[in-house]
């Protein structure tokens, strides 16, 4: 039986100086110096007890034809494109193994998530992939799933490490988000750097860990000889005081958060926000969205206020073909990749490979992420899509690296 051990990693060379690590790297030095907080969403180690929920689980399924196997998908909300594209793409790849697939749409609430899963439960569903709300509030609904027979991956979003999961395909947040700040800050000359976050939503760890990100990026472009540690902890006590109070700076980078707005993940809500914060601090030098569609509408208020070229903005996700365009025609300085049907396929390739071909899928970490990458104007091209009517960045495929007894064996 063959045996899945290391990390998910993108097949990308050198683009435009931005040097990926090496793919042979396991999942556990990849992230040996982070954190284990979701500021920090990383190869957190699983929660033994569950874990061997999980395996209790996985140890009753027996290999069978892929016809015979209904993949439920469980999504927070489809009220953005990408949560979309990562349904469909899923669905796509489902049907192209021959599974049958089904999902549901909770429309953000976490109540009607939670409901979502007793839906799938009843319909016996072979396996549920789930995008959370809340990487806390849904593990009982996680556990009530695998009690019942039925493994969950998660896709996108954190989950807390007591989540009875097989693992979780993300991209690195933390990660992108630092290449982001650090891309954004080498185009910004002022000497006080005036910042404006754009975040999605209060207490969504995702959008948390990209902020953590961008403003780590920022004071890596802005230190003078700070040690690595000395910059974390410069990032993390800006991060306090911005959670706390709504503001924050630190005089020895020369760094001014003015003031967090909320978006709510949505272009509107992007617009409305960053009309508020050039109101208010008409003099802003940057701006961090935590996500793209944000960035839409924040990019819209900043032409309305006469900002272009003055207020720059910067996005630490997703990379869609839109925000591409921008970043072309001068908009948009950059956006951290994230594409959902990468995470799409890699959990309905696991689900195939554990139910027809009979993979142990036990001993994977909790998190498996992406090489980060971020686009920006010298190499946006390579991200174009082949699709003309593609809504994200071209496809990178992605690497499975496989052991069994020892022998390695190499699959996509």
């Amino acid at each position: 039986m063959k045996v899945w051990r290391l990390v998910v990693w993108l097949e990308v060379l050198l683009l435009s100086g931005c040097t990926l690590q090496d793919p042979a790297v396991d999942a556990q030095t990849l992230h040996q110096d982070s954190s284990t907080n979701f500021r920090v969403l990383t190869q957190l180690q699983p929660d033994a007890e569950n874990r061997a929920l999980v395996q209790r689980c996985l140890q009753k399924i027996e290999p069978r034809d892929a016809h015979q196997i209904t993949v439920g998908f469980s999504a927070f909300t489809l009220a953005n494109p990408f949560f979309m594209e990562e349904v469909r793409y899923a669905a796509q790849c489902a049907e192209g193994y021959g599974m049958r697939f089904v999902y549901t749409d909770a429309s953000d609430d976490m109540e009607k998530q939670s409901s979502s899963f007793d839906s799938l439960i009843a319909q016996g569903v072979d396996c549920i992939i789930a995008d959370l709300r809340d990487p806390i509030g849904n593990v009982a609904d996680i556990r009530r799933a695998v009690q019942a027979g039925i493994p969950v991956i998660a896709v996108d979003g954190g989950v807390n490490a007591d989540a009875p999961i097989i693992t979780l395909f993300s991209s690195d947040s933390y990660r992108t988000g630092m290449l982001v700040g650090q891309y954004a800050a080498s185009h910004c000359n002022s000497n006080l750097l005036r910042i404006g976050v754009l975040s999605g939503r209060p207490g969504n760890a995702q959008g948390e860990s990209r902020t953590f990100g961008m403003l780590t990026g920022v004071l890596h472009m802005r230190s003078s000889g700070q040690t690595e540690s000395q910059i974390d902890h410069a990032a993390n006590a800006l991060m306090d005081a911005l959670m706390k109070n709504g503001h924050a700076e630190n005089a020895e980078y020369n760094v001014v958060l003015v003031a967090q707005g909320w978006g709510n993940w949505q272009e509107e809500g992007g617009l409305t926000a960053t009309e508020n914060l050039l109101y208010a601090y008409p003099d802003m030098d940057l701006l961090l969205c935590e996500n793209d569609v944000m960035a839409f509408g924040a990019a819209q208020a900043i032409h309305a206020a006469g900002r272009t070229g003055k207020t720059l903005l910067a996005a630490a996700a997703d990379g869609t073909r839109r925000a591409l365009d921008m970043i072309r025609q001068g908009e948009l300085l950059c956006t951290g990749y994230n594409n959902p049907r990468i995470q799409a396929k890699a959990a309905i390739d696991l689900i195939y490979d554990i139910f027809v071909r009979g993979e142990d899928a036990s001993d994977l970490p909790l998190y498996l992420q992406n090489i980060p990458v971020t686009i920006h104007r010298e190499n946006v091209d390579t991200f174009l899509p082949d699709d003309p009517h593609s809504g994200f960045a071209r496809d990178i495929p992605i690497l499975y690296r496989r052991y069994m007894h020892g022998r390695e064996e190499h699959g996509s």
